[in-house]
């Protein structure tokens, strides 16, 4: 499902922006300011919509939806009332780059390198309030450079206790410590992030919007 096209084997380097004293460095997986189906690594991101469920990504920048004075935020309108009961927005954290190769372009595909990253971390809105899901991450276990159920790893932590309660229906800001994701043990091999909705957890149906998809590293590691 989340197949590259060809894994290179070198990692591909990538940009990291400070943010401030406290936080040291920032990796930004997405600001969706591009308002595209690629996350800024060129990674492939997409909805799922299949047997009676949907999680349909979106991106606005009206002012009174997004996050920020400018640009866009990510808006997922998902239903998993009925059919299999989940649905999910995922984002390949293979980092994507084209080259030519004998006249041919071609895509290749490296591993984003987040050894040393504390935290997970993006701005959320749900605006009716009650909207649960879980954030799901993947590591390539085969070196495949795609993501295999029962061959990968797959690490889940449930969004609830990251939440403010006192915040209900504004933009508030998640960060997730990358320990909580105890079955990914090398990542520099990570392959998506996935953003998982389940019938009887939380709503069923609604809308909830993202934005600044990071992983941060704090001073003094």
């Amino acid at each position: 499902m989340f197949k590259a096209v060809v894994l290179a084997a070198a990692f591909l380097a990538c940009t990291m922006a400070p943010v401030s004293a406290d936080t040291g460095e920032t990796f930004t997986v997405d600001d969706f300011n591009g308002r595209q189906m690629f996350n800024l690594l060129g990674g492939k991101t997409q909805g799922y919509e299949e047997a009676g469920v949907k999680c349909i990504p979106t991106f606005t920048d009206d002012p009174a939806e997004r996050h920020g004075e400018t640009g866009a935020s990510l808006r997922l309108d998902f239903d998993v009332s009925k059919g299999k009961g989940f649905s999910y927005y995922w984002s390949t954290l293979l980092a994507g780059r084209k080259t030519d190769v004998a006249g041919k372009a071609i895509e290749l595909m490296a591993f984003s390198d987040l050894r040393g990253y504390d935290f997970l971390s993006f701005w959320y809105r749900d605006p009716a309030g009650g909207v649960l899901f879980a954030i799901e991450i993947h590591q390539d276990a085969d070196s495949d450079g795609s993501y295999i159920m029962a061959v990968d790893k797959i690490s889940s932590v449930d969004i609830a206790p990251y939440l403010d309660s006192l915040a209900a229906g504004k933009w508030q800001k998640i960060e997730i410590p990358l320990t909580k994701f105890s079955n990914i043990d090398d990542w520099s091999r990570v392959l998506d992030i996935v953003f998982l909705f389940r019938n009887g957890r939380g709503l069923n149906k609604g809308t909830v919007f993202i934005d600044d998809l990071s992983f941060v590293k704090y001073i003094g590691r």
